[in-house]
């Protein structure tokens, strides 16, 4: 289990989400991994951060995208250790963005 203080908390209706609790990948886990390679890269690494986390993909999708880019490397750790098709690097880690205009408003 991983603890990670998120920068910028999630705002939702009914609460402040001011840390993430990442608990460690199963099986099943690496096999959702699997199941979404298709999909764009961002799409993901949300829903395995919310596989994660127990928190729905909408509320991780409000996630500001530094706080992102940080548990997607907490994710890429757990899993580098990972024997198979998992091992080396399964979820590429986010880039930064290089400046603020390149973050999306």
């Amino acid at each position: 289990m991983k603890i990670y203080t998120l920068k910028f908390p999630i705002e939702t209706e009914t609460a402040t989400i001011e840390t993430l609790v990442l608990r460690r990948p199963r099986v099943r886990d690496v096999a959702t991994i699997e199941a979404l390679k298709d999909r764009p890269q961002a799409e993901m690494t949300i829903e395995l951060i919310a596989v994660l986390t127990g928190l729905t993909s909408e509320v991780i999708g409000e996630m500001d995208l530094e706080d992102m880019v940080a548990v997607s490397e907490l994710i890429t750790d757990f899993l580098a250790g990972l024997p198979g098709p998992a091992a080396g690097d399964p979820l590429p880690p986010m880039s930064q963005p290089s400046s603020a205009s390149d973050i999306p408003n």
